[in-house]
C-alpha cells in the first residue's frame, strides 16, 4: 500500500507566524506523521518568513493552510525561487482553482521540502464545512518503483590554502610509480592514481576511504535510504539535543515526583547515555534534582540555539548563489505560466510518469532501445562506401597531435562552474593543484591518444534527461570532467585538419563557423533573387549514429590515426547511467549506437557528417549549407527559372546519404519554400513537405518575398512572464540587470545584425522592463537618467543597435573561414550586404558606411567629418558615439523637457520657466552615474529626478492631511522648485549656477560642447622616412666595426591622457615621434602604432642580411596582439604590424621582442640571456622613449582642443552633483518641515482639548 500523508482534519489555530509542519515518520507508526496547520491572521506574519522557518529546522516538511496571499504575492516567491520550498500544486490547471470564499483567488494551498513529491490534488467545495474549497494533497514518500542514488564520494577540505595543498601533494606524489603503470599501459590504474592523488592533496582523510568511493574508482548506484531523521514538537534536531530535551524532561517530572523509583532509574539511564555525547553533564543528585533540572533547562536552551546558528549559516550557504536560483526559477515560472496558456493536451498524452524516480525509469528504457538498436535498422555500410568513395579523400592522417599542460590549463579555465561527471571532479577543484599534477595528467592524456585505449571510467557518462514535452526528455551526456578537457583541448589541435577539407557549406561546430554564417548565405543567395528554398531536419540526429560509419567517415576525411582510434575506443565500451534530479537508474547500461550530446568531440563528428551529406549533394547546378541536422538546399541563378529537376535530383541524393547512415528526415518538420502560387517546385510535392514562403532555419525566419528577415521564436509574451516573475522576486537593482540582460536582452539581440524586433516590439519590450523595475524605480523616472545612471543595457533599443554593430566589427575584422572557399560573389560581398540590420542600424543614427564598410562616418556639430576605421580604432569609441547618440535623443524627447509643464497659477509652488535646450547640444549625465548607485535613498532619487516633490514626501506622512503648503508659503511645492527657485528650503550653493534650460532644471543635466576630435588644424607628418635612414646608417657603423652580432637596441612606448595621445620610437642616439588625428587616441592603440611606424620602417630599409634588432616594450598587451592580433581589440592595426615584421624577417632581418617593466618596476628583471645588453641599458632606453612618447603626447595635446573639453566635462559633472545633491537636502528639508506642522498641529490640537477641559 502507498504511504501517503494521513488526510487530517485539524482545527484552526491562530497564531502570529504559522510554525514548521513536519512531513517525517514515527519510529513507532511508520505511517503517521505530525503536520501542524495555522492561518497568518495579522499582516506583519509575512509567509516568506513562515515558508523559510521550516529550512532552519533540517529534515522534510510540509506547510499547509489559508496564508491570505496567493504564490505569487508578498515574500513567498523569493522563498520559492531560492529553493528553500516548492509548490506543492504540481501544475498551472491547479492553481487556476481558487480557493477563498468569493472564488477569485487561490488562498489555500500548501508548500514543502524540494525532496517531498505530490501525487494528486483533489479539492472539494463542502459548504457545511467552510466557505473555501477544501485543498486535499496526496504525497508519496516513496515511489512505487524502487529508488537509488548515487553514493557520495570522500569528503574534501574545502578551506586548504595553496601551501596546503602543495603540501599535501608533495607527501603524496610518486612520479615513478605514474611512469611505471603509463608505460605498461595500465592506463585506468594510473588515472585512479592520480584521482587519489588529487583526493590527498584536496583534504581527503583515510578513514573518509572506508564509507565512501574513491573519485577514481567504481561504483554503483545504491539504493535511496528511507528517512531516519525523528521529528519532536520542536522540529528536526540532532540526537543530541532530543536525549538532553528527554533528560530534562524526566528531571522535571522528578522533582515534582522526587519518590517515583522508576523515574529515578529512567534518569539514572538517561544520564549515561547524555555523558557519552555531552562531556559536561554535571553530577546529578536523584534525592535534589532541582540543580539538575536547572541546569537541563540552560543547556537546552544553549545547545539549540548553537544548532539554529548553524542551520542558519548552513542555509546561508545554501542560497549564497542568489541570482543563479532567481535566474533558474523566473525561467521556469515563465515556461509554466506559457504552457498554461496553450490548449490543453488531450487524455492520450497525459504523462505516463509524476514521480522522478518513475520518469528516469521509463525514459531510460525508451534511449536504450534507441542506442541499442539492432544493425539492421541502422547504417547501409555497403552503401555507405560508396557515398565516401564520392568524397575526396583527406590527406592529414598522419599528423601528430601533441597536447600541453598549458592546453589543458586553457580548457580547464573555460570550463569553471561546469557540472561533474560520474567521478565528482569538477574543474574548480582540478585547478586548486599544483602543476605538477597537471604535467601527469598531460602525459596520462598523451598515452591515451597514442595507444587508443581510454580508461574505463572515462567512458562513463551519466545522461541528465530534461524535460522537453509530455513523455518527452531530451538526453544530455555529462561524461568525466578530466575526458572533456582533455577532448576540448584536443578540438583546438584538430583545426589544421578540419580546414584541409572544409569548404562554405558545413558550417557547424567549428572556429569561424557558426550559424550567422547560415544566415548570412541564405540573404545572400536572396540578395542574387533565389526565391526557393528546401528546408530538411534531421530526427534524432546525434542518437542515431552509428559508431562504425563514425570510423569509416573519419578516416575517409583523413582524420589524425590517433583522433579515430580514441573515438572508437571511447564509444566502444560507452557506459551510461540515467538521471533525474537525484534518482538514478539502478545500474550501468552500455550503448552500442548514438554519439553523446555534451561531449566536446561531439559537434567535431557531426561536422564530419555535415561535410559528407554536402559535398554528396551539391552540385553546379544546387547549393546547400547545413549546420549540425538543420539543411537547405537552392538552386543557383543558372536554373531558377526551373530549379525542380535539379533539386529532386539534389534531395535524392539526399535520402542516399541518410539510408547510407541510418538518419531519416521528419517531413512534418521540412519545408518546400517558394513564393505562393509558385509551381516550380511541383516535382517535389509527392515528399509531402510543408509548402511555405517562409524559410525558418536556426532561429530567423526570411519571407522570401519580401525578403525581410525576423526572430523566428522571438516570444514577446515569453519576455513579459520572465520580466514579471522578476518584478515579483524584487532583487537589488543590479541583479535584476544581470538577470535581464541574460534572459531577456539576448533573446532579441542575437542575430542583431540579420533579424530584429519591430519597432512596436521593441516599445513594448521596454514597457515591461519598466514595470519589472517598478517596484526599484518609481515609474515617473525618466528613461534616459535610469539608463544613464545604471548603463544602457537596459535600453531595449540601445542593445539591439549596439549587437548590429559588434555583428559588423566582427565580419569585417576577423573574416569567417568559409569566404576562402566560397564564390566570388559571397567571397567579396561586404558585411552591409551580409548583414542588412547593422547597416540599417547606422544609418538610423544618422552615420554613413564609406569603403566598402572599413569605415563609419559621422558629421559632427562643426560640420566636420568623423571617421570610425572598423579593426583600427578600439570599439570603445563606436560605443561612446552610440551612447551620445541615444543620450542627446532620450533627453530631446523626454517629455519634461520637450513640454513646458509650467503652471500658470502664481500661487503655486513652482519652478523656473525655462525654455528647451537647442538641438546642437550635448549632455554629461555623468554625475547622476556617480551619484545614483550610492549614498542616501534621496540623493539615489534625486539622481533619476523622482521623489522630492510635495506629494511624494506627504505620502511619508500619513498623519498630515492639511494642503501642501511649502514652507514658502506657496501651494503644492514641485521638485524645481524646492530644488532651485524656493525661498525658504532652495541651498544657496545652487543660485549662484542656476540652470538655462528645461534639460538642466528639471532633469539636471548640463550641458557639454561636442567631443572635438584629436587634431587641431595641422596634423603630424609620420617619421617613418627619417627613421628609415637612422636604421640604415646604425646597422652599417655595425657592419663597419664588426658588431653585427651585437645587434641594435632600441625601444617602443604610447602615451595617451586626456584621449590625445603620441607614438615613440628611441635608440640610444635618436628619438622618432608621431601622432594622427584618429579617433581612438588610447593608450594600447598609441603602444600599437609605435610597434607600426617601427614595421613600416623596417620594411623600406635596404639591407635586411645579417641584420639583427632588439626592441623593447613596456607594453605585455601590445606584444600578445602582435603574436596573435584576431585575439585583440585592434585585430586590422595589429595584423598589419605581424605581416610586416613577418615580412622582414622574410627577407633576412632577425628582430626579437623583449617586455620590460615600466618605470623601474621589478628590480629584478633582466633581458634575455641570448642579448648582449644590461638590464641597466634597457632601463635607460625604456625610460627615453617614456620621456620622449610624453613630450610627443604634449605638443600633440597644445594645438587639440580634447583637454579643454575634458575640463568642461569635470565642471559639468560638479554641477550636475551638486544639483542632484541640492534636490536632496531640499526634499529632506521638506519632509522635515512637514513632520514639525504635524508636530505642532498635534500641540496645538492638545492644548485646545484642554482649554475646553478648564471650561
Amino acid at each position: 500500500m502507498q504511504q501517503c500523508l494521513r488526510r487530517l482534519l485539524l482545527h484552526r489555530s491562530h497564531v502570529d507566524m504559522l510554525g514548521p509542519a513536519r512531513l517525517t515518520p514515527r519510529r513507532q507508526h511508520p505511517r503517521e506523521y505530525k503536520v501542524s496547520e495555522g492561518s497568518l491572521r495579522h499582516q506583519k506574519a509575512s509567509p516568506g518568513t513562515a515558508a523559510r522557518s521550516p529550512s532552519l529546522g533540517g529534515g522534510r516538511f510540509v506547510i499547509v493552510g489559508d496564508w491570505n496571499v496567493t504564490q505569487d504575492e508578498g515574500t513567498l516567491p523569493l522563498s520559492l525561487a531560492r529553493g528553500q520550498v516548492q509548490s506543492m500544486d504540481p501544475s498551472i490547471e491547479v492553481q487556476s482553482i481558487f480557493t477563498n470564499p468569493l472564488r477569485t483567488r487561490r488562498i489555500d494551498f500548501g508548500v514543502c521540502h524540494r525532496r517531498v513529491h505530490v501525487d494528486s490534488v483533489a479539492h472539494f467545495d463542502r459548504k457545511h464545512i467552510s466557505d473555501h474549497v477544501c485543498v486535499v494533497y496526496q504525497c508519496a514518500l516513496r515511489p512505487q518503483c524502487p529508488t537509488f542514488h548515487a553514493p557520495a564520494p570522500v569528503p574534501l577540505s574545502e578551506n586548504l590554502t595553496d601551501e596546503a595543498i602543495s603540501k599535501n601533494f608533495e607527501a603524496v606524489w610518486r612520479p615513478a610509480e605514474l611512469d611505471r603503470l603509463i608505460d605498461a599501459g595500465l592506463l585506468e590504474q594510473a588515472w585512479q592514481m592520480l584521482s587519489q592523488v588529487a583526493e590527498d592533496a584536496l583534504g581527503a582523510e583515510a578513514h573518509d576511504r572506508a564509507h565512501h568511493p574513491a573519485r577514481g574508482s567504481h561504483w554503483s548506484p545504491v539504493p535511496m535510504p528511507a528517512q531516519t531523521a525523528r521529528v519532536s514538537a520542536h522540529g528536526h534536531e540532532s540526537p543530541t539535543l532530543r536525549t538532553l530535551r528527554r533528560f530534562k524532561a524526566q528531571v522535571d517530572q522528578l522533582v515534582q515526583q522526587p519518590h517515583a523509583s522508576g523515574l529515578c532509574r529512567a534518569v539514572q539511564r538517561s544520564v549515561c547515555k547524555l555523558r557519552q555525547l555531552l562531556p559536561d553533564v554535571p553530577f546529578v543528585q536523584l534525592d535534589a534534582p532541582a540543580a539538575a533540572a536547572e541546569w537541563a533547562s540552560q543547556a537546552c536552551e544553549q545547545l539549540a540555539c548553537q544548532e539554529k546558528q548553524a542551520k542558519i549559516q548552513a542555509w546561508k550557504r545554501q542560497v549564497r548563489d542568489d541570482e543563479a536560483r532567481a535566474r533558474a526559477w523566473v525561467r521556469r515560472k515563465a515556461c509554466e505560466a506559457l504552457e498554461a496558456e496553450q490548449e490543453a493536451p488531450g487524455l492520450s498524452v497525459l504523462p505516463r510518469a509524476v514521480h522522478p524516480a518513475n520518469v528516469v525509469v521509463q525514459q531510460a528504457q525508451k534511449w536504450m532501445d534507441k542506442w541499442t538498436a539492432s544493425h539492421s535498422a541502422g547504417a547501409d555500410h555497403a552503401l555507405l562506401r560508396q557515398v565516401l568513395n564520392a568524397v575526396p579523400q583527406g590527406a592529414c592522417s598522419d599528423m601528430q597531435i601533441q597536447l600541453s599542460v598549458e592546453d589543458l590549463l586553457k580548457a580547464a579555465r573555460s570550463m569553471k562552474k561546469k557540472m561533474a561527471g560520474p567521478d565528482w571532479w569538477t574543474t574548480d577543484l582540478l585547478l586548486k593543484l599544483p602543476l605538477q599534477w597537471w604535467e601527469a595528467a598531460t602525459k596520462l592524456w598523451m598515452a591515451v591518444l597514442h595507444t587508443s585505449h581510454v580508461p574505463e571510467s572515462w567512458q562513463k557518462s551519466w545522461i541528465l534527461l530534461l524535460h522537453k514535452k509530455v513523455n518527452e526528455t531530451r538526453p544530455i551526456g555529462i561524461s568525466p570532467v578530466i575526458w572533456r578537457i582533455g577532448a576540448k583541448a584536443l578540438n583546438g589541435k584538430l583545426l589544421p585538419w578540419l580546414t584541409s577539407f572544409l569548404d562554405h557549406r558545413a558550417l557547424g561546430s567549428a572556429p569561424g563557423r557558426s550559424t550567422s554564417d547560415v544566415h548570412a548565405r541564405l540573404l545572400l543567395a536572396a540578395e542574387r533573387g533565389c526565391n526557393t528554398f528546401v528546408q530538411q531536419d534531421l530526427s534524432s540526429f546525434f542518437d542515431s549514429l552509428d559508431h562504425r560509419a563514425m570510423r569509416s567517415t573519419l578516416e575517409r576525411l583523413g582524420a589524425p590515426r590517433s583522433f579515430v582510434g580514441l573515438v572508437s575506443a571511447f564509444y566502444s565500451r560507452s557506459r551510461r547511467i540515467f538521471r533525474v534530479g537525484l534518482y538514478f537508474t539502478s545500474e550501468w547500461q552500455t550503448a552500442t549506437q548514438g554519439c553523446l550530446q555534451g561531449c566536446p568531440l561531439s559537434p567535431t563528428i557531426a561536422l564530419c557528417f555535415g561535410h559528407v551529406w554536402a559535398r554528396y549533394c551539391a552540385s553546379p547546378q544546387v547549393d546547400c549549407a547545413i549546420y549540425v541536422d538543420d539543411r537547405v538546399l537552392w538552386p543557383r541563378s543558372s536554373v531558377q527559372d526551373s530549379p525542380g529537376e535539379e533539386l529532386a535530383g539534389a534531395l535524392a541524393r539526399s535520402d542516399t546519404v541518410d539510408r547510407a547512415y541510418g538518419l531519416a528526415c521528419r517531413p512534418e518538420k521540412c519545408a518546400l519554400v517558394a513564393p505562393p502560387d509558385d509551381d516550380r517546385l511541383r516535382p517535389l510535392w509527392e515528399r509531402g513537405y510543408p509548402r511555405t514562403q517562409l524559410l525558418q532555419v536556426l532561429g530567423v525566419c526570411l519571407d522570401v518575398c519580401s525578403q525581410n528577415a525576423s526572430l523566428l521564436k522571438l516570444s514577446l509574451q515569453k519576455i513579459r512572464m520572465r520580466l514579471r516573475y522578476l518584478r515579483l522576486l524584487n532583487p537589488s537593482i543590479e541583479c535584476k540587470k544581470r538577470i535581464i540582460n541574460s534572459l531577456i536582452t539576448p533573446t532579441f539581440t542575437w542575430a542583431g545584425g540579420v533579424a530584429q524586433p519591430s519597432k512596436d516590439e521593441l516599445k513594448n519590450v521596454k514597457t515591461a522592463i519598466a514595470t519589472a523595475l517598478s517596484n526599484s524605480v518609481t515609474f515617473e523616472a525618466p528613461w534616459v537618467l535610469l539608463c544613464a545612471v545604471h548603463g544602457w543595457e537596459w535600453d531595449p533599443e540601445w542593445s539591439l543597435a549596439w549587437s548590429a554593430l559588434q555583428a559588423a566589427a566582427r565580419f569585417h575584422c576577423r573574416p569567417p573561414a568559409w569566404l576562402d572557399t566560397a564564390p566570388l560573389e559571397e567571397a567579396l560581398a561586404p558585411w552591409p550586404v551580409v548583414l542588412p540590420r547593422a547597416a540599417q542600424a547606422v544609418r538610423e543614427c544618422g552615420w554613413q558606411i564609406v569603403q566598402q564598410g572599413a569605415v563609419i562616418q559621422k558629421r559632427d556639430d562643426s560640420g566636420r567629418l568623423r571617421s570610425f576605421h572598423f579593426g583600427r580604432d578600439n570599439p570603445k569609441v563606436l560605443k561612446m558615439w552610440l551612447i551620445e547618440r541615444f543620450k542627446w535623443v532620450g533627453v530631446l524627447n523626454c517629455n519634461r523637457v520637450a513640454t513646458s509643464l509650467h503652471r500658470p497659477d502664481p500661487s503655486l509652488a513652482r519652478g523656473l520657466n525655462l525654455p528647451p535646450p537647442a538641438h546642437n547640444v550635448h549632455f554629461a549625465l555623468a554625475g547622476h552615474r556617480q551619484l545614483g548607485r550610492q549614498g542616501s535613498l534621496n540623493v539615489r532619487r534625486a539622481a533619476v529626478a523622482t521623489g522630492g516633490s510635495g506629494w511624494h514626501v506627504a505620502k511619508k506622512i500619513p498623519e498630515r492631511r492639511a494642503p501642501l503648503t511649502c514652507a514658502c508659503g506657496l501651494e503644492a511645492p514641485s521638485r524645481p522648485h524646492l530644488t532651485w527657485n524656493c525661498d525658504a528650503l532652495t541651498p544657496l550653493g545652487v543660485l549662484a549656477q542656476l540652470p538655462d534650460t528645461r534639460a538642466g532644471e528639471r532633469l539636471f543635466a548640463a550641458e557639454v560642447p561636442d567631443y572635438p576630435p584629436a587634431m587641431g588644424q595641422e596634423p603630424r607628418s609620420v617619421q617613418a622616412p627619417a627613421l628609415v635612414t637612422h636604421l640604415d646608417a646604425a646597422f652599417e657603423h655595425l657592419v663597419r666595426i664588426q658588431a653585427e652580432e651585437h645587434g641594435l637596441l632600441l625601444a617602443t612606448d604610447g602615451s595617451s591622457k586626456c584621449d590625445v595621445g603620441a607614438s615613440a620610437v628611441v635608440t640610444s642616439d635618436a628619438v622618432f615621434t608621431t601622432s594622427d588625428d584618429s579617433e581612438d587616441q588610447s593608450a594600447f592603440t598609441c603602444e600599437l602604432k609605435a610597434l607600426q611606424l617601427l614595421s613600416c620602417a623596417l620594411l623600406q630599409l635596404t639591407s635586411f642580411s645579417r641584420r639583427r634588432l632588439f626592441v623593447l616594450s613596456d607594453c605585455q598587451s601590445a606584444l600578445a596582439a602582435v603574436a596573435r592580433p584576431t585575439h585583440c581589440t585592434l585585430p586590422l592595426l595589429a595584423a598589419e604590424v605581424a605581416r610586416n615584421f613577418a615580412s622582414v624577417r622574410a627577407l633576412g632581418l632577425e628582430i626579437e621582442f623583449a617586455w620590460i617593466p615600466s618605470h623601474g618596476k621589478q628590480t629584478s628583471w633582466r633581458p634575455p640571456g641570448e642579448w648582449s645588453v644590461t638590464a641597466q641599458a634597457c632601463r635607460l632606453l625604456n625610460q627615453r622613449a617614456d620621456e620622449a612618447a610624453d613630450r610627443a603626447r604634449e605638443a600633440h595635446a597644445a594645438v587639440c582642443t580634447r583637454p579643454q573639453w575634458w575640463r568642461r566635462w569635470e565642471a559639468a559633472k560638479k554641477w550636475e552633483e551638486k544639483a542632484i545633491l541640492a534636490s536632496a537636502a531640499s526634499a529632506g528639508a521638506l519632509e522635515t518641515f512637514f513632520r514639525q506642522s504635524v508636530s505642532r498641529a498635534a500641540e496645538d490640537a492638545g492644548e485646545a482639548f484642554s482649554a475646553l477641559d478648564n471650561l
